[in-house]
Order: C-alpha cells, then structure tokens, then sequence
C-alpha cells in the first residue's frame, strides 16, 4: 500500500518498459498518482495474473494499492500539474527548494540558479533541484529571456533589470504544484 508518490517510489520502478507494453512501471505509477491526488484509489497488478480482481476483491493482499490523497488536489492545480506539458526547467537553490516544499513559498528570482529550455510567460515550468529532481511545477509569470535577465537578482535588482515594475514572484504559490 502507497500513501504517497514521491521521488523514492518513483526510483523503485526505474525507466524501462518492456518490449511488450507501452510503457514503464514509471508510467504506471504516474497514472496513480494522478488518481490518487483527484481523491480516487489505485491498483497496480500482475495484467496476466488469472482472477487477479476476484483475488483483490476477495482480500488477497496482492499487487500495489494507491491510497487517496488526504487533500484532494483542485482541479486548477491538477490542470497544471498533469494537463499542461512542461516548457521548460528552473534549477533552483537549496533555499528556494526549501522555501517552496516545506513552507509552499511562491519562487523568487533570486532562488534561481539557472534555466533551460524556451518558455512564454504564463507557460508551465519544471522546478528542479540541483541534482535534477522535480520538486515542482508552475505557470510563469514571465519569458525565458525575461527570467534569464533577473535570475539570482533580489526581487528589488529585478525591476531595475527589467526597466518595469513586474510580478515580484517568478512562479505565484497559487499556479504552483508541490510534487
């Protein structure tokens, strides 16, 4: 039984698929946890396994069991989590990771240690921690270009590089996704 999805179970399926499905156990899991976070229960079985249902259903302890999540996740920030694709990559520093995941801080420029990819402001991006795991996902408030001009600037440097007043957080807390 899985009460949470996170980057150790994720490890655990590891990334191949086999020649015969469509997908890794990674996909699998992922499916899950969308599930999951919309309030809903998962399974994960052997799809060969005879009267593998009946066997569930009747109490076996057999395969992998997602639990709801204890909050539902709203359908807004669902919508950014798993419906919108990714444009580009954040890498944040230790103190952003922290201010986003422990206390669900909105990110600021000056947490932002470099950027890939090419993004429009309002498109959804990856946070990443500097060794590469997703911590979260978001809708930007500004371009590529425009979040590469005031990365690792203090929220105040910021309107001075820009030559305006803009947002003061790069990614707002509300169109943010913990993960």
């Amino acid at each position: 039984t899985v009460d949470e999805v996170n980057q150790d179970i994720f490890a655990l399926a590891g990334e191949t698929a086999s020649s015969i499905g469509t997908g890794g156990m990674s996909t699998k899991i992922n499916a899950a946890r969308i599930v999951a976070a919309g309030g809903g229960c998962a399974f994960i079985g052997a799809g060969k396994q005879e009267n593998i249902l009946q066997d569930l259903f009747s109490g076996k302890l057999i395969g992998t069991f997602f639990l709801p999540h204890k909050e539902k996740i709203r359908k807004r920030k669902h919508w950014i989590a798993d419906v919108l694709t990714p444009q580009g990559d954040l890498i944040l520093d230790p103190g952003a990771c922290r201010a986003i995941q422990q206390s669900g801080r909105s990110l600021l420029p000056s947490g932002i240690v470099a950027i890939e990819g090419a993004f429009n402001e309002g498109d959804c991006v990856r946070c990443r921690n500097q060794a590469g795991e997703v911590i979260a996902v978001g809708l930007i408030n500004y371009d590529q270009p425009q979040t590469a001009l005031i990365k690792g600037c203090k929220t105040s440097e910021a309107e001075e590089k820009l030559g305006y007043k803009g947002s003061e957080e790069v990614i707002h807390r509300d169109n943010m996704v913990i993960l």
